[in-house]
Parts: C-alpha cells; structure tokens; sequence
C-alpha cells in the first residue's frame, strides 16, 4: 500500500499503536444518489499518490504551516488506509467510519479524515468521544 508521505501504515481493526495523528480515507457514506458511488471514490490513493514526491525530504519547509513538513524524529504519523464502503450500503458505511474514528480517537490525540465529503460520521464520532471524556 502507498501511504500518505511514506509515513507507517497501521491497521484499524487491530490494536493501534501510540501515535500523534493517525490518518484514513473513505470515499463513500451516505450517497447523493442512491447505489451510485461519490464524485470521488478514489481520492484517498490519489492524494497519497500525489503527495509521493515529497517523501524524500519531510523535513523541508512548509511555508503554509510555518514549520517543517513532517519530521518523523518528532512526531509519529501512520496511515490508516482506506475504510471500506460501498454505495449501496450507506449505513454500514457511517459505522465503519465510525468505528474507524473511535478506533483512532482511542490512540492518537490529533485527528483526520480525507473524507471531507461525508464529516457526518467522522464528527458524530468526536462528539460522542467528547461526550465521555
């Protein structure tokens, strides 16, 4: 699997490490029409691909943040991959998300989902983690 800037990959589903920020993709919750796929179902593998060329140097200056990009001696970032969905199942598709948000809210105390189409489940997610705490 390519991940997002080289960075470790990590499995959802199975305990997950201690990390700073853990991220994943899903390209599908609740669609616009129903069956039919999101404007954008690959996106997640397109951004990691996209981003490929700056795994050579994570340290290099990252003038929109005011910082280095990614220094991996000073924070752990993994890659969570992408949550399985299907069009055709949009409420299995909010609980993997769920779940997936849950699993790392449990682990990492920054989070992120390029799911930025369907922040439904992801926020709800938050919300009731913020509720417990």
């Amino acid at each position: 699997m390519t991940t997002f800037l080289g960075v470790e990959a990590c499995d959802l589903t199975a305990p997950l490490p201690a990390a700073d920020a853990i991220l994943f993709g899903a390209s599908d919750a609740t669609p616009y029409l129903a069956g039919q796929t999101s404007h954008a179902p690959r996106a997640p593998d397109v951004i990691r691909r996209a981003l490929r060329h700056y795994e050579s140097d994570l340290t290099r200056w990252d003038f929109d943040q005011d910082a280095e990009l990614l220094d991996p001696s000073k924070m752990r970032v993994l890659d969570g991959g992408n949550v399985p969905t299907d069009p055709m199942t949009p409420e299995s598709n909010r609980d993997a998300i769920r779940a997936a948000t849950q699993a790392v809210l449990r682990s990492a105390p920054f989070r992120s989902s390029w799911a930025v189409m369907i922040p439904s489940p992801f926020l709800s997610s938050r919300r009731s983690r913020t509720a417990r705490d």
